[in-house]
């Protein structure tokens, strides 16, 4: 071998440059040795945090955004004020654009509109509140009757008599430009 080159050889069995290394030098060569897999252990793990929060993050927001939008009420045209006359219940068909996702549908409804002046218009759902069965008005009685179940209400959605459990659902209601228009249907109290 030449002289005049350099030789490098690696420790061997805690050798340091070809002697014996002593524990001082051992000491630092398994605490460098644990530094290095602390250290790759402490990356990995930020690595998989990291990777980890940025999943959970979006994922979180798409569970909790629905609780966190406030729903919007869309009123809806029913017809003019002057459509419905006082004491004269009429059912009255509707329709609106639903959109669903990326479908747009019209939706076709109906309701029951009792008007006692232009101040007092109250809107109620087409469906008894027994098992939600179509109900009819009942001129000569002036009553709503459910031929499923005998249910009966009053003009006013209060229940007269039969299984009902509470009044008629009506709709939140307003007038604008001689309109009258339903927002949300809300359960009747009773």
């Amino acid at each position: 071998m030449n002289e005049t080159s350099e030789f490098h050889q690696e420790p061997v069995n805690g050798e340091v440059g070809g002697a014996p290394a002593s524990s001082e030098q051992k000491q630092a060569l398994i605490s460098e040795e644990i530094n290095r897999r602390q250290f790759l252990t402490t990356m990995l793990g930020l690595t998989g945090s990291v990777i980890g929060l940025s999943l959970a993050v979006p994922l979180t927001g798409y569970a909790l955004s629905p609780a966190m939008v406030k729903e919007k009420t869309e009123f809806v045209p029913v017809g003019s004020v002057t459509d419905f006359k006082a004491g004269e219940p009429i059912k009255v068909n509707y329709s609106f654009r639903k959109k669903d996702g990326w479908v747009d549908t019209e939706v076709k409804k109906t309701a029951w509109v009792v008007k006692k002046d232009d101040n007092n218009i109250t809107v109620f759902s087409p469906n008894c509140t027994h098992l939600g069965c179509g109900y009819v008005w009942d001129a000569p009685s002036k009553q709503f009757k459910c031929p499923c179940h005998g249910a009966v209400f009053s003009m006013e959605g209060e229940v007269v008599a039969g299984p009902p459990p509470r009044p008629l659902d009506r709709f939140e209601t307003k007038v604008a430009d001689g309109k009258l228009l339903i927002g949300k249907l809300l359960e009747g109290e009773g």
